[in-house]
């Protein structure tokens, strides 16, 4: 997962938790990019070589001062490390010790400057962002313990296009910029006095000058909270990784002991288990035409749990309308707020290439190619109301929603998934998507919303008989228009093969 992935789906209404962003970049901090074998073996320093081995052989941990080396892996990749004073630069020592026997606190953060027009986010304490690109970029801060008690600090960059040493406040730092879009630069600070590594994820948004200006004014404290020893060893077992990758060209997850086999096998699982997958294995039998009523379940969140309980309540997609601006959203203050800014003077939705990408290692060959592309493409607002209605005897609590548009046309063959198509058919690409967002899984507006119910789309308090109505607002490019459907409700839980999804063509 790409650090701008990881962002968005942490304060993505549509997927993410009430869970703080400090949590979940400790839980999955992985790179996109490892889930590519590479080709070939990078090309390595006899320092790279070291970091390896001292990792995998068990190096002896001497108890003294922390220091961090970067140095280059392959063409692209710069590797990462925290080893001690008397190590071979860019080595990782073990540190011999039990992981409940290492003492680990998170770091207390406080900002004593920023960037004009940035903020604290709203319910974070290490999240800053500016009120023009809300969630989008800003800082986001990590902490990391240098000694995980099975390892020490390590870690890989890919697509690196500029490195460079710094101090901050007396403390060794090394600054890394990607050359991908999105959080594409990363400083790590050594805290060697707390056992830690404060990670700051910058996004494209904020120049180099204002991040070291902001790391120097930040007032650093060792926290109250102590890492659990399973958390500790996580760590140390994610270095490893880390230090593998470095040594063999190939990411292996063992941190979360998934073997490549069973990611292949999770992959097929979850698209079996697709709604599209299905609608189109079906035939689409059960598509349903506009203002028809239909039943569609809705997952209960009143126990916080993604796996269930089910509620089925009564469908109606009343309206679907496709336009060059957002003239059809009856409230437009819950539109994503980059959205909100991108309009011209008249109102209108610009326009946005189309690209096909094919993706590398980002250690010698670039994590992303761009290998075609549709150019000027107008965006469209394609907004549906959805009238709901709860026909059951007891009241809906917590009932979250979701929706999604997929181009799915009648062939021949029957009913297949469908998506643009290279200018040159010859072109062979690994995804494709349009460079100004307009990706049709994703809701970028709606305007039913409950505070502190998983993002705010669910539908609360929703009593026998009564209904509700919601509109669901979507982004697509002008080449994804055609043989488009609306889902609703998109869902994919495991175990659960009864879920009604519903899906309405967009006319």
């Amino acid at each position: 997962m790409t650090d701008k992935q990881l962002f968005k789906e942490t304060f993505s209404c549509l997927h993410a938790s009430e869970d703080t962003v400090t949590e979940v970049l400790k839980m999955a901090r992985i790179q996109d990019n490892k889930q590519y074998s590479m080709k070939r073996r990078p090309a390595r320093t006899g320092a790279l070589i070291a970091l390896a081995a001292a990792l995998l052989m068990g190096t002896a941990f001497a108890a003294v001062s922390y220091k961090l080396h970067a140095e280059r892996m392959g063409d692209l990749a710069v590797a990462i490390s925290a080893a001690d004073e008397g190590s071979v630069p860019g080595a990782v020592a073990f540190s011999g010790e039990a992981a409940a026997d290492v003492e680990y606190y998170d770091l207390d953060i406080e900002a004593g400057w920023l960037p004009e027009g940035m903020v604290l986010m709203t319910g974070e304490t290490t999240v800053w962002t500016f009120e023009d690109n809300w969630g989008q970029g800003g800082f986001v801060l990590n902490s990391l313990p240098l000694n995980a008690g099975n390892a020490t600090f390590c870690e890989v960059v890919t697509d690196a296009e500029r490195q460079e040493t710094l101090e901050i406040n007396g403390h060794e730092a090394i600054y890394v910029k990607s050359s991908q879009q999105g959080f594409n630069q990363y400083m790590y600070i050594a805290y060697p006095e707390y056992n830690a590594v404060l990670k700051m994820y910058i996004g494209d948004d904020t120049s180099f000058d204002a991040a070291k200006r902001f790391a120097e004014n930040l007032t650093v404290t060792v926290g109250n909270r102590e890492m659990d020893p399973e958390q500790l060893e996580y760590n140390g077992k994610r270095y490893l990784d880390e230090a593998n990758f470095i040594a063999t060209g190939v990411w292996v997850n063992t941190a979360d002991e998934i073997t490549p086999e069973e990611v292949a096998a999770m992959e097929t699982a979850l698209a079996e288990r697709d709604p599209a997958n299905r609608a189109v294995k079906n035939n689409m039998t059960d598509a349903h035409a506009l203002g028809e009523s239909f039943q569609v379940s809705f997952l209960d969140f009143s126990g916080g749990h993604r796996d269930g309980p089910f509620v089925d309540l009564t469908v109606k997609v009343t309206d679907i309308s496709v336009r060059d601006d957002y003239s059809a959203l009856r409230d437009t203050e819950y539109l994503d707020m980059n959205w909100a800014s991108c309009v011209d003077e008249n109102g209108k939705l610009p326009k946005a290439d189309y690209e096909f990408i094919v993706h590398g290692d980002g250690v010698n060959t670039p994590g992303v190619t761009v290998v075609d592309k549709i150019p000027d493409q107008q965006l469209y607002m394609v907004a549906a109301t959805v009238e709901i209605t709860n026909d059951t005897e007891e009241t809906v609590k917590n009932a979250g929603y979701n929706g999604r548009l997929l181009s799915i046309a009648e062939t021949a063959e029957g009913w297949e998934i469908t998506a643009p198509q290279p200018t040159d058919a010859s072109v062979e690409y690994d995804e494709s998507y349009c460079t100004g967002g307009g990706r049709l899984n994703e809701m970028r507006y709606w305007d039913l919303r409950a505070d502190g119910s998983n993002g705010g789309n669910a539908i609360c308090d929703l009593d026998p008989g009564e209904s509700v109505t919601v509109q669901m607002g979507f982004i697509v490019s002008e080449c994804q228009l055609g043989d488009l459907w609306f889902f609703i409700n998109d869902m994919d839980v495991e175990g659960v093969d009864d879920i009604r999804v519903g899906y309405v063509p967009v006319p």
